[in-house]
């Protein structure tokens, strides 16, 4: 037979026996399109994580202290810490403080509850605030603890129905329900708002005040997080974080209070994860694709069955084993492709469209995708070997005797 006769004889048969080229090119179609999604995912994940941590420095330590653990002075954390940690580690180069906490804030008659964030200047370098009006307070605004206030637009509709309210004032209240008026100078967007400090995501109905002002919302000079970033050469950044807990354990005089975390640890806890449920999907897959490879391989023995007659006029009017072989083959290989090409497009589709719900972009390592699509139709085509050599072995007078 011709190579055209069986790719056209191949076709024509996968076109009649509709019922099983169905149920092959189903199994393929989920077991490609979930590797797919699989990949797709994981690197849509990897991108998004990186993509913070790019804001946040691989090279940074975060510390909190826990309330429980507070002493009879009420010493967390403090500015004098904080001097003293610059003095004592010069490979530090950037410290960042935040204190936070949720009150009532007030324009005119409409009152709300809110979470105040007292911030550093430079708060929006690490976060993805993007400000919509005016601007974020300054340093001098910050070291002379200025009564100004960055809302957000959702704030901003709520107390004044309107965005144009730059230079209103708002009153905060702290725990003795005692007021202070704060200038608007900035409103931002309020959407998914990252922050590198406290590593989750801001409210959008969070307020930002100067640091050096929050002591009167808060009650206490306290902060609640400190973060520093250190030079990008040094190797040591879970010692020096030891020894900062250290120095303020042995400073406040309590112990196992502190929680630090450091940014390469969280990264690689991230990563690992990932790798870990990918791993568990693409195992699932592969088991998936195995069980139903092995029912597609028995239809395909059930088919040859139901063929002996054709196959043993095949074989009479000159096709050979090899051509009975590559004709099995060739039907295997063409329900392969299509099962394969339809599961790539439509598990790209879905991880897409799951990737823009919830919000991390779509990202897919096409290497990954070939590799993972090779693997899959080398197997289908493994599965189809058998059934292609069966027929091959038939006789031809028990074929046509079969068919009689």
């Amino acid at each position: 037979m011709l190579w055209r006769d069986i790719i056209r004889y191949s076709y024509l048969n996968v076109k009649e026996n509709k019922f099983r080229s169905v149920l092959i090119l189903v199994n393929l179609f989920f077991a490609v399109a979930s590797l797919v999604v699989t990949f797709a995912l994981k690197s849509s994940m990897v991108t998004y994580i990186n993509s913070q941590f790019e804001i946040l420095g691989n090279n940074s330590v975060a510390i909190q202290c826990l309330a429980e653990y507070v002493n009879e002075t009420g010493e967390m954390i403090n500015q004098e810490d904080v001097k003293n940690i610059r003095m004592l580690y010069p490979d530090i180069t950037r410290i960042e403080c935040l204190n936070y906490k949720s009150t009532y804030l007030k324009s005119r008659n409409t009152l709300v509850y809110s979470n105040i964030y007292g911030t550093n200047h430079d708060y929006m370098s690490l976060s993805t605030i993007n400000m919509l009006k005016g601007r974020y307070f300054n340093q001098l605004e910050e070291e002379y603890a200025s009564d100004v206030v960055v809302i957000s637009d959702t704030l901003a509709e709520k107390l004044f129905y309107t965005m144009d309210c730059i230079g209103h004032s708002i009153d905060l209240f702290n725990g003795n329900k005692m007021s202070r008026s704060y200038k608007i100078i900035g409103i931002y967007e309020s959407m998914a708002v990252n922050s590198a400090i406290t590593n989750s995501e801001v409210y959008p109905e969070t307020i930002f005040i100067p640091i050096q002002s929050a002591s009167f919302i808060t009650g206490s000079d306290n902060i609640d997080i400190l973060q520093f970033w250190m030079k990008k050469d040094v190797k040591g950044l879970r010692k020096i974080s030891k020894d900062v807990v250290e120095y303020l354990e042995l400073k406040h005089g309590i112990k196992n209070a502190y929680i630090c975390t450091n940014s390469l640890d969280s990264q690689q806890q991230y990563m690992s994860i990932i790798d870990l449920i990918s791993i568990i999907c693409i195992t699932l897959s592969f088991i998936t694709f195995g069980v139903g490879s092995i029912g597609n391989s028995n239809i395909d023995m059930i088919s040859v069955k139901e063929r002996y007659g054709e196959i043993g006029i095949l074989r009479s009017i000159g096709a050979t084993k090899k051509d009975i072989v590559l004709l099995f083959m060739f039907e295997s290989g063409i329900l392969t492709v299509t099962g394969g090409g339809i599961g790539v497009g439509m598990g790209c589709l879905g991880a897409y469209i799951f990737s823009a719900y919830i919000g991390i972009g779509f990202s897919l390592d096409w290497h990954l995708v070939i590799r993972a699509l090779a693997g899959v139709i080398l197997l289908a085509l493994l599965f189809g070997v058998f059934p292609a050599y069966h027929a091959s072995r038939m006789k031809v007078l028990d074929a046509i005797s079969d068919k009689g």
